[in-house]
């Protein structure tokens, strides 16, 4: 009688393999003001309540550079996502909305402090994007992200509110 108890928690841990997703993000940064870069970023998420919210860890790496002084920066943002899909039980299409909460840090790489970033800073996210369903467990995903860095610091300039526009693609697996 306990192999048949065991055998009914089968299809409960089946429905729980598939509620985590991984990310795997490439795409553009077009911070306002500043040169453009490449963004780098994983993404961990997980279902809540309803199948249509999710919540997840997004960890991103994108450059703040401004090549007209010479000064570059590397911004690592980690943010916590909270993330509606809008067609989450029908078809192989999937719009989704969010927004996003985070912290970034910041490393020079270049000699220039002109108008390198340091420390860190409080972020914002909005964003939009559409997945394509490759197979039950593999999706493509296009993204609209905006990020705000609040009252990032500059060496000698004080604090200034950047404003980053990113567009991104990614591989998305579901377990």
């Amino acid at each position: 009688m306990k192999t048949l108890r065991h055998l009914a928690l089968l299809p409960l841990v089946a429905a729980a393999a598939h509620a985590y997703t991984i990310e795997f993000e490439l795409g553009k940064s077009n911070p306002s003001s500043l040169d453009n870069s490449s963004v780098v970023g994983l993404n961990v998420a997980t279902g809540i309540g309803s199948s249509d919210f999710e919540i997840g860890a997004n960890l991103t790496s994108f450059d703040v550079s401004n090549s007209a002084v010479n000064a570059s920066s590397t911004a690592r943002d980690a943010s916590i996502d909270l993330t509606y899909n809008l067609n989450s039980s029908k078809g192989g299409i999937r719009p989704y909305v969010g927004v996003g909460l985070g912290y970034a840090w910041f490393s020079n790489n270049s000699s220039s402090n002109a108008a390198n970033f340091s420390g860190s800073c409080l972020t914002t996210a909005a964003f939009v994007g559409i997945r394509f369903a490759l197979s039950d467990t593999v999706d493509i995903n296009f993204q609209a992200r905006n990020v705000e860095l609040l009252d990032a610091k500059t060496v000698g300039n004080g604090k200034h509110t950047v404003n980053d526009w990113q567009s991104i693609a990614g591989i998305r697996l579901k377990f």
